[in-house]
């Protein structure tokens, strides 16, 4: 299957929010069992997504918190099913925390190419 991708341009100075959103809403597809865990590594886990966030210099709580999606599948085959679930939660809480310092600041996109 050949990839296509489109560009999306995000604003430099709401880029964090946006990532914390992207994060929040893929574990919101794992917790509803849409996607299994191992949607983690190949979304925001992925090492090239990370690797030019830190290019971006996204603060280092959340490339913390994102880096934990890379070790959501292990974690699930390595742990009970309700510890899995209290990591999950540990994860969502944090996104939520750091996004809240972003109460006030919208993320703001668009696609490349498009009439502005």
């Amino acid at each position: 299957m050949t990839e296509k991708y489109e560009q999306l341009l995000v604003d430099a100075e709401t880029f964090e929010p946006f990532v914390l959103c992207l994060a929040l809403g893929t574990l919101e597809a794992m917790k509803a069992g849409i996607w299994p865990p191992d949607a983690g590594i190949w979304t925001v886990g992925r090492p090239n997504f990370l690797d030019e966030l830190e290019k971006l210099r996204v603060s280092e709580e959340t490339m913390n918190v994102l880096a934990q999606f890379d070790e959501l599948s292990a974690l699930e085959k390595l742990v009970e099913s309700d510890a899995f679930e209290e990591e999950v939660r540990k994860i969502e809480h944090a996104i939520k925390r750091r996004l809240a310092d972003f109460s006030d600041v919208y993320w703001n996109a668009r696609w490349a190419g498009a009439v502005t």
